[in-house]
């Protein structure tokens, strides 16, 4: 039942930012006078299609779910010497660079718009958020055997509101003050259910980097207590674009870490991973299902737009080079860039799947 609700979780998660980021292309392109050919989800082997509208586009689903495209009317795929001049005024690169950069820019676009109605929606419903200036006492968790915790009596569930006479403002502030107090008895006051108790406990001198700190080998939740806070709609738009904007610049500089070596290519992740924490935020929760999908809908965004030739971000490139020479690139050198984009595609790929590999039996 697990697998099986992973599986659709996927499904769920890659078909709608899929369906969304061809769309965006779709769309723009309709609006700018081109005509589309078909629109697939899916890549490969058409399984089923239908056609509707005026230009009889072709709505298909293909045999391997990874991906989707939109064919448009091109002079590069398709032969036009048949065609009405009607359509050839029709055909993708007879259109102004302008044009052609809003098709192709859409579809990263609209990822990114999605993330923005994903994050604006959970923040006015209703997202979870740390309690403002919360002070609570210490709640201790599990207690180590034959620490200085267990030997002065302290059970988990034990709160402790005082040390030394001195408050405890929070679980935070509790680990310090013993850590500032190796082989130094302290006196600590709290409640154990209804009973307030006092105890003495002499923290363990311990070696960190070079350092001596006290421990008592006891675990605390560090997590500040959480409310569900819904925000009025601007505010939600506000803090929905401010979120989706982090994670994009978070994505770019993990990026760029990993391009010059500061951060280890294992970050890559691919679509066993993908797949697996699909699966987790399903069961965890819608918020963090509809969290999980903005966040995917942002990096599939984000990765379009890389100067990849065969990415939306490798012809957007092509494009700032015609409007600053005036003239499109060569057709060979197009060719060439295309074969390398493939092969830099077909590498990163193989990486991501490695990494979920290790990750799934490491």
């Amino acid at each position: 039942m697990s697998l099986i609700q992973t599986l659709l979780a996927f499904f769920v998660v890659l078909g709608t930012l899929v369906v969304v980021h061809e769309l965006g292309h779709f769309l723009v392109a309709r609006w700018c006078g081109v005509k589309v050919l078909r629109f697939s989800v899916g890549m490969g082997k058409v399984i089923w299609s239908r056609r509707f509208g005026a230009d009889q586009t072709e709505w298909a689903l293909s045999m391997l779910p990874l991906g989707g495209y939109v064919q448009m009317l091109d002079a590069r795929d398709q032969d036009l010497a048949k065609l009405s001049p009607a359509d050839l005024a029709r055909e993708f690169t007879r259109q102004p660079v302008g044009k052609r950069i809003a098709i192709v820019a859409a579809g990263p676009i609209a990822n990114f718009l999605l993330a923005i109605l994903i994050y604006t929606g959970l923040f006015y419903s209703g997202m979870p958020e740390p309690v403002a200036n919360f002070s609570a006492p210490a709640v201790l968790g599990q207690i180590a055997a034959d620490g200085p915790a267990r030997r002065a009596g302290l059970q988990e569930g034990d709160l402790i509101f005082e040390i030394d006479a001195q408050p405890v403002r929070d679980a935070q502030d509790f680990i310090e003050r013993i850590r500032a107090a190796p082989g130094k008895t302290l006196a600590l006051h709290g409640q154990r259910g209804a009973q307030a108790f006092d105890v003495e406990v002499t923290p363990d001198a311990v070696d960190s980097d070079g350092q001596s700190i006290g421990r008592i080998q006891v675990g605390l939740n560090l997590a500040p207590p959480m409310v569900i806070k819904a925000q009025p709609p601007l505010v939600a738009l506000q803090r929905g674009v401010q979120r989706t904007w982090d994670i994009s610049g978070m994505s770019l500089k993990m990026l760029g870490k990993m391009l010059v070596g500061e951060a280890s290519i294992k970050n890559l992740t691919g679509p066993i991973t993908i797949a697996d924490y699909a699966g987790q935020t399903a069961r965890a929760g819608v918020i963090s299902f509809l969290s999980f999908m903005a966040l995917i809908s942002i990096s599939l965004g984000v990765m379009n737009l890389l100067p990849i030739p065969v990415l939306d971000g490798g012809l957007l490139l092509y494009y700032a080079l015609e409007v600053l020479t005036g003239r499109p690139i060569p057709e060979r050198f197009g060719d060439m860039a295309q074969r390398a984009g493939i092969a830099v595609l077909i590498i990163l790929m193989m990486v991501a799947v490695f990494n979920d590999l290790s990750r799934l039996f490491g």
